[in-house]
């Protein structure tokens, strides 16, 4: 039988080899012939790209927040990830567990270890700065392993990077206090243990797998959906092995080697995931649900697929597409994949057909996020952040599928395309994280409207900017989704000066019949509101007095 490892077809890469010889990048392949001291500048060239495309992405994130005064907190969220890693970090100092919280700790944790070194606030956004050009650079690598050996695999493997380093919603995630990079980061991570133990098994790359896929389902529960994914890709590298002559290994008989790499990749896998699952078991202890909201309200359903009106916990929706439709979309959009890349995408999953381990991989990772997405009942455009990795590790290797085939003079065109193709990509992203931010910084300069129209110490009743109004005025905040006609009337009589700052046309569509639009009509009803100014799309009122 013909020895696959020595084919230069992509399908040679589907089984692991022992430790591995230099492979010759496209460069060098170019330069061969030449001298050595230009074959070795090829060479060196080749290491440093991953160590360019960092400082790349890092400057890109950098200057974005030095330009912008951006300091990563925005709606409600990310106050309450910050909140959440100081109260973390003093209770760690003085002993106790740390408070419930709704999301799981892998993000505020990271940010607790790294407040060591900076402010708490500036760690939140640091963490993901970092996070996000990280990812970019294991991207490379992801596709840099997935082309080991092929004509063309350093543009290809720098392209797929470069995608990630440059799309609109990965830099938005990656200035902003928030989970979404840091959990990327860590799924990408192990992912590129998976493919590293494949190819060379040593058993380190599989704990890292392991304990790097625990991480991210610490800090994001919808990883957990990979392993099955990463289970699957496990026996298909087995299976590989055995087709190829290898001795066969039954899973589960006690001494195998493969029954003892599923225990490590096990172990670490829990490793990871202890401390969440000890803090979860301590709350319920005491009679306490915590860390796993998402999971109590995704009411998940196949049929959202080609639904656009749909309610949920955060109210009622009119979507402009069905949900399925959304979810679709980034594999066209510039914050994503722009629609000049898409059929690479094509190209890169034809190349991968007949490779088990890495179509499980790569198609399964995107396939299981994006099944789950098309179920839930909310639109939002940083979801698909979870499975974009593997969409420009596809786009990498669909362009190694036409680089590797194109003469001198259209690798030039192909050269200019990407190019072009990339800096119109990085201007669309900077121009639509500078949208997110200056949206952001006019709820910030609400805030600041608000102050200087009331009294310190005046109480403000408030819905969307309650965190914000809570950080950055001395105001008494009261977010009015928490309370009951009741107790928000039993506020606006005993607060002193009361005012109610809200939009009130998004609490009569997207609220109706919930305690925000209940609550504003018991305040109204009851009291009256006066209208004190507007600063769009809020209004500020001030409370009377009950009759």
């Amino acid at each position: 039988m013909k020895d696959l490892t020595q084919s230069r077809d992509l399908t040679s890469y589907a089984a692991p080899t022992e430790a591995t010889k230099p492979d010759r990048s496209d460069i060098e392949q170019f330069l061969s012939g030449q001298r050595t001291a230009r074959a070795l500048t090829a060479q060196q060239l080749a290491r440093l790209a991953p160590i360019g495309l960092l400082l790349f992405a890092l400057l890109v994130r950098v200057v974005f927040v030095w330009q912008t005064g951006f300091d990563g907190l925005y709606g409600q969220d990310s106050f309450a990830y910050l909140d959440y890693a100081a109260a973390m970090k003093a209770a760690l100092a003085q002993g106790p567990a740390p408070p419930p919280f709704f999301w799981p700790i892998g993000y505020p944790a990271l940010v607790v270890i790294l407040s060591a070194f900076a402010p708490l606030a500036t760690a939140a956004q640091f963490v993901n700065v970092a996070a996000g050009a990280l990812a970019a650079v294991l991207t490379f690598l992801i596709t840099r392993e997935l082309l080991r050996g092929q004509p063309g695999a350093l543009i290809g493997s720098l392209f797929a990077g470069a995608l990630v380093a440059v799309a609109g919603q990965m830099l938005i995630s990656s200035v902003v206090a928030m989970s979404d990079a840091t959990a990327l980061l860590a799924v990408t991570l192990s992912a590129f243990g998976m493919i590293r133990f494949h190819r060379t098994r040593t058993l380190a790359w599989l704990a890292l797998a392991g304990f790097a896929l625990g991480w991210a389902v610490t800090t994001r529960w919808v990883y957990a959906l990979l392993i099955p994914v990463w289970g699957a890709a496990f026996v298909a590298g087995k299976w590989d092995a055995d087709e190829r002559g290898r001795s066969r290994i039954y899973f589960f008989f006690p001494r195998s080697s493969a029954f003892i790499r599923v225990l490590i990749l096990l172990a670490f896998f829990l490793l990871a995931l202890s401390p969440q699952i000890a803090l979860i078991a301590h709350h319920a202890s005491r009679g306490v649900v915590s860390h796993i909201g998402n999971a109590e309200i995704i009411e998940w359903n196949l049929a959202h697929a080609w639904q656009s009106e749909l309610v949920n916990s955060d109210g009622r929706f009119s979507y402009a597409r069905p949900v399925g439709v959304f979810y679709t979309l980034p594999l066209v959009h510039p914050d994503y994949v722009p629609l000049w890349f898409t059929p690479l995408l094509a190209l890169g999953l034809w190349a991968l057909r007949r490779l088990r381990f890495f179509l499980i991989m790569i198609g399964g990772w995107i396939g299981a996020v994006w099944i789950f997405l098309i179920g839930i009942t909310w639109e939002n455009w940083r979801f698909p952040l979870a499975f974009f990795p593997p969409l420009a590790i596809l786009g990498g290797i669909g362009l190694n599928a036409i680089v590797k085939h194109a003469p001198p003079l259209q690798a030039k065109v192909i050269a200019g395309w990407l190019g072009l193709g990339l800096l119109v990509a990085l201007a669309w992203g900077l121009g639509d994280a500078g949208k997110f931010v200056e949206r952001h910084l006019s709820e910030r300069a609400t805030a600041n409207w608000v102050s200087a129209q009331l009294p310190a110490g005046a109480t403000v009743i408030t819905f969307g900017l309650t965190a914000t109004l809570s950080h950055y005025s001395s105001l008494r905040v009261v977010e009015i989704s928490e309370e009951s006609p009741d107790s928000v009337q039993t506020v606006a009589r005993n607060g002193g000066e009361v005012f109610v700052l809200l939009n009130t046309e998004n609490i009569e569509s997207q609220w109706p019949g919930r305690a925000p639009q209940i609550n504003f009509h018991a305040l109204r009803d009851r009291f009256g509101l006066r209208v004190v100014g507007t600063r769009a799309p809020y209004t500020l009122y001030s409370v009377g007095s009950a009759p």
